[in-house]
């Protein structure tokens, strides 16, 4: 029954894959064979519990008729008084028909046991970054952010992502992390909030070893809107106010028109009350990011983190909403510590600092102008190969 429903979602999702590729007769053909497994699989189910039916069934039947028929005769022989057969007949009538809704209940158990041990597995799952026993707080907020000699690994702890990485980032700067994919740019953003602990260093934010702090603490300093956003199949009102329950709706209507997503939303029929549907599969990758965006705007975080968050956008929307953010970043009365990952370096030019990486270490580090002065660096190479019209991947640079 999972691997139809399984496969039935995973066609519905990916739909327009299957067109690409004219795919559609090989997966009719695979869920039919699906639906054959599944269907001789309830006919066995069906016909194994039916047997039990008719064995019970019939043994509580017997047993009734025997019941009654020596009861009768134990009262005719006097044995027994009229209140003590009809305590005997009662009794029994009761007691047989719960043995049945037992058998009932058994049989339902044993549907549902893949289910139960996938659910009592899951919640057996080892928590690998717990939250102190005593967390600490953050006195003064200012943002500042310490990555002091960071060693991390993923399952293979031999193969390090980062390689004593050192970064100090100030409160209220401005910093964007580059480099060929797999340089290690987005696991400082997942250490950054805690989806895992290094091997090795510390993480501090505004003093504070991140280790020392709640988790939910942690992440409600820092606003992140990831690559591949993903969304609640709800309303489009909800994924926005989502970042922050308590906003207002005029404060939600605000963080959407700055983010580009009122544009799209008034010419749906149900406006903001549109649902958008399972991990937001009704919108395209541009709205999805709007509304990611929009979500951040609203939230107003300490620490902003932004990762490739523009890259499914037109360049008219990026520069409007790169405005909304420089704007949040660049507040004189409140500016705010900015993380950007990004591979479009156009995006980036506006950082106080750039951040080269490559291998899971800091190569170069300065400002746009200054990292193109040097003809030989990675940043040079990477802004060269997209002026003429190509994204680095770091196959390309020896040719």
């Amino acid at each position: 029954d999972d691997e139809v429903s399984s496969a039935r979602v995973d066609n519905l999702v990916n739909f327009d894959t299957v067109k690409y590729f004219a795919n559609e007769k090989f997966e009719q053909h695979r869920f039919q064979v699906l639906l054959k497994n599944w269907s001789d699989a309830l006919l066995n189910y069906f016909f194994t519990f039916r047997y039990f039916d008719v064995i019970l069934g019939n043994m509580i039947n017997v047993a009734l008729v025997g019941i009654m028929v020596i009861g009768i005769s134990d009262l005719r022989s006097e044995i027994i008084t009229l209140p003590e057969f009809l305590l005997v007949t009662t009794f029994s009538m009761t007691l047989f028909p719960k043995m049945m809704n037992f058998l009932f209940n058994l049989r339902e158990l044993a549907k549902r046991y893949p289910d139960m041990q996938a659910y009592f597995e899951l919640l057996e799952e080892k928590i690998s970054v717990h939250d102190p026993e005593k967390p600490e707080t953050i006195e003064k907020h200012t943002g500042e952010i310490v990555f002091d000699h960071v060693d991390f690994g993923y399952e293979n702890k031999d193969e390090q992502v980062l390689h004593n990485f050192n970064l100090t980032i100030k409160g209220g700067e401005s910093i964007a992390l580059v480099g060929y994919s797999g340089a290690g740019k987005s696991t400082i953003a997942k250490l950054l909030m805690r989806m895992y602990d290094p091997q090795q260093g510390v993480i501090r934010v505004d003093g504070v070893d991140i280790r020392k702090l709640s988790k939910a603490t942690l992440r409600t300093l820092i606003g992140i809107v990831p690559q591949d956003p993903l969304l609640f199949n709800n309303t489009v009102y909800y994924n926005i106010a989502y970042a922050n329950s308590k906003a207002s709706k005029e404060e939600v209507l605000t963080a959407s028109k700055k983010a580009k997503v009122h544009e799209f939303v008034e010419h749906m029929a149900k406006g903001y009350e549109t649902i958008v549907g399972e991990r937001g599969i009704k919108l395209s990758g541009g709205q999805r990011q709007r509304l990611a965006i929009a979500r951040v705007l609203l939230e107003q975080p300490e620490i902003l983190l932004f990762d490739e968050a523009t890259s499914a956008l037109d360049s008219v929307s990026e520069q409007t909403i790169q405005a909304a953010f420089w704007d949040m970043v660049k507040d004189p009365t409140h500016p705010r510590t900015a993380i950007i990952i990004a591979h479009r370096l156009s995006t980036i030019m506006k950082a106080d600092r750039i951040v080269v990486m490559d291998r899971g270490e800091i190569v170069e580090v300065g400002s746009h102008a200054q990292l193109l002065a040097k003809k030989t660096g990675i940043y040079h190479d990477l802004w060269s190969l997209q002026r003429d019209g190509f994204i680095g991947d770091g196959e390309t640079t020896e040719e």
